[in-house]
């Protein structure tokens, strides 16, 4: 049925039925009230997608080639996107419907109008335009987004001092999938500069969440650069024993992963920094819930394996720390544990 359907109407008309379809249904990226619908509208938008596009396997809709067509009809028009907020939100449900290889061929037209969105004094649209920054680097070929690198990252830069939840988490991820694309060197300048700024703001008082969004940038970048962070690894384990002490339990389970990526990427200077690491996790054992002691007994494991021979001379030469002997014992009867 659906086949010809698409085979009776005309190109124009198909794609005039998508941008207005798309005008009128909700997506879960979409951050702002659909004030110009109603929900008669929406369920007929709905039904008439069904036919009109083919289904994914969770029950979304992909527009797939018609990508470039939406794109292309909307061209002229989308310079005056804060006039029609309509067709702001349709040009945007169309591209986060849309997947690689669809994607790239249109990233030159759509580009202006998500630097403009993130450019935008209203937060709405500011995490609109992260959000589809994030998806386009996601889904076109790595060689279309290094040529556009610089100018990414410079419209990412006015985000950074958002402490709003949403944006700040939509901008940690944005910028470490930019960065994981743009910097195959592991000991690229800018991994460096993305990690010491994710420090500092880790070291800042900032809410619990934007704290645990830090630190997952920070987890990220760490894998991504390998032995090269041991450069950092001073700065790096104070940001962990001090995100250890908090109260919340999520920003522990947070910071032990940060922990275990310090260990297996930072491994040939990590015994000598064996005290303060089985300070912090003693103390995080001791304290902390039953998924934070299991976190803790999975990142001693991997710091006895990083010090082999050596770690049971390291463990008797802290008595003076809180004791260690449940945290060793419940490391050595754990075989194979993950968190």
């Amino acid at each position: 049925e659906n086949s010809s359907v698409l085979q009776e109407l005309p190109k124009q008309t198909f794609v005039a039925l998508l941008i207005r379809c798309g005008e009128h249904v909700s997506t879960p990226e979409g951050t702002t009230s659909l004030w110009w619908t109603s929900p008669s509208c929406k369920r007929a938008a709905q039904g008439i997608l069904h036919l009109l596009v083919p289904q994914t396997p969770s029950g979304d809709v992909d527009i797939g080639p018609a990508l470039s067509a939406v794109a292309a009809a909307t061209k002229s028009d989308l310079p005056r996107w804060m006039q029609r907020p309509h067709l702001k939100h349709s040009v945007l449900w169309a591209l986060f419907h849309s997947r690689h290889p669809h994607v790239g061929p249109v990233l030159n037209i759509l580009q202006p109008f998500i630097l403009q969105l993130i450019d935008d004094t209203a937060l709405p649209n500011k995490l609109l335009g992260v959000k589809a920054l994030r998806h386009c680097i996601e889904q076109c070929d790595p060689s279309v987004i290094r040529w556009h690198a610089d100018l990414f990252m410079n419209a990412l830069e006015s985000v950074h001092y958002f402490r709003e939840v949403p944006l700040c988490s939509e901008y940690v991820r944005c910028r470490v999938a930019l960065l994981i694309v743009t910097e195959p060197d592991p000991q690229s300048s800018r991994l460096a500069d993305a990690l010491l700024a994710f420090l500092q703001d880790t070291d800042r008082p900032v809410y619990l969440e934007v704290k645990h969004i830090y630190l997952q940038g920070i987890d990220a970048l760490i894998q991504r650069m390998g032995l090269y962070a041991i450069k950092y690894l001073k700065r790096l384990l104070g940001a962990v024993q001090e995100s250890l002490q908090c109260g919340d339990d999520k920003i522990k389970l947070e910071a032990l992963r940060c922990l275990v990526s310090i260990i297996r990427c930072c491994w040939p200077r990590i015994p000598g920094h064996s005290v303060e690491i089985l300070k912090a996790l003693s103390e995080t054992f001791l304290s902390g819930s039953l998924k934070v002691q299991k976190a803790a007994t999975f990142a001693l494991q991997i710091f006895s394996k990083c010090c082999q021979n050596e770690f049971e001379e390291f463990v008797a030469s802290c008595e003076e720390l809180p004791p260690l002997r449940p945290l060793t014992e419940e490391a050595r009867n754990c075989d194979g544990l993950t968190f």
